[in-house]
């Protein structure tokens, strides 16, 4: 056997050796705690810790009442909703009464004579218009010439 004799150099390349071996022997061990153990963030809840069980606990409770709360609510619209008139109704309601009036001024149940009268006199007023309009336009450019 021959003894090297212990130098700084062969000691420090001795331990980086053993430091070597060490390493790959924690490497080794991690694999296999991670194959052991599985791994899971804080916010996975496949392990719950207990302290996420009762956050989890008031979280639900929490959502139970706000959920009732919710239900009483929609619960007391729809009961007042339905005690009011809604505006659509309301404005329906004073178109009708406004009509009753007017056909009790007059006492004629049918207008739709008069309305189609009165759109025949419309479509002749804007005809004349219309015929106004062209005859200005005529005498400006004929204008000149006569």
């Amino acid at each position: 056997m021959n003894i090297i004799p212990k130098t700084k150099k062969n000691l420090i390349i001795e331990l980086s050796n053993q430091n070597a071996n060490l390493e790959e022997q924690l490497k080794l061990l991690k694999k296999q705690y991670d194959n052991l153990v599985p791994k899971h963030s804080p916010l996975d809840l496949t392990y719950p810790s207990k302290i996420q069980l009762k956050l989890i606990e008031n979280l639900k409770k929490k959502e139970d009442s706000y959920f009732k709360e919710f239900q009483q609510l929609k619960a007391r619209v729809e009961q007042i909703s339905s005690n009011y008139p809604s505006k659509l109704e309301k404005k329906i309601a004073r178109k009708q009464e406004k009509l009753d009036k007017m056909l009790a001024r007059n006492n004629k149940t049918d207008f739709s004579n008069e309305i189609a009268v009165e759109e025949k006199d419309f479509s002749k007023d804007i005809r004349s218009c219309n015929n106004t309009v062209l005859s200005k336009k005529k005498s400006r450019m004929f204008g000149k010439y006569f």
